[in-house]
């Protein structure tokens, strides 16, 4: 699958737009509150927003994430890869289901690790790995 778009989805502190080798639009996705931080740092740091970087501001909790892309140009007809890394355990159940039924037709990566009651010793070995 060749993708027209990238989208962070709770991009945070994420540099995709500025490493990706291919001129792709990228939909950083996240709370308004940390865009507005991260646009404030990365113009601190003189670095040149891409022209293909597309903020879309969005509360996974309050607003539906298929409105806010659309309303900032997102065409879901057009093959979309995804990346939702570190956000889903700060999720309310409900807002992860919406999320995910926001999302159109999509290659998707998703990072979770699931609380430790969910997990068997090889899970916990794993997630105390990646805290270190």
């Amino acid at each position: 699958m060749h993708c027209d778009d990238c989208r962070s989805l709770g991009a945070g502190l994420d540099s995709f737009a500025w490493r990706q080798p291919q001129r792709v639009r990228v939909f950083e996705v996240d709370q308004p509150s940390t865009q507005t931080w991260k646009r404030k740092r990365v113009a601190a740091l003189g670095m040149p927003t891409p022209a293909e970087l597309v903020w879309t501001p969005v509360d996974f909790e309050q607003r539906q994430l298929g409105t806010a892309l659309s309303k900032v140009g997102l065409d879901a007809t057009r093959a979309v890869f995804v990346s939702w890394l570190g956000v889903v355990p700060y999720l309310t159940p409900d807002a992860i289901v919406q999320t995910l039924r926001d999302l159109p037709s999509c290659l998707l990566a998703v990072g979770y690790v699931p609380p430790d009651t969910h997990r068997d010793e090889d899970a916990r070995e794993y997630a105390a790995g990646l805290k270190a």
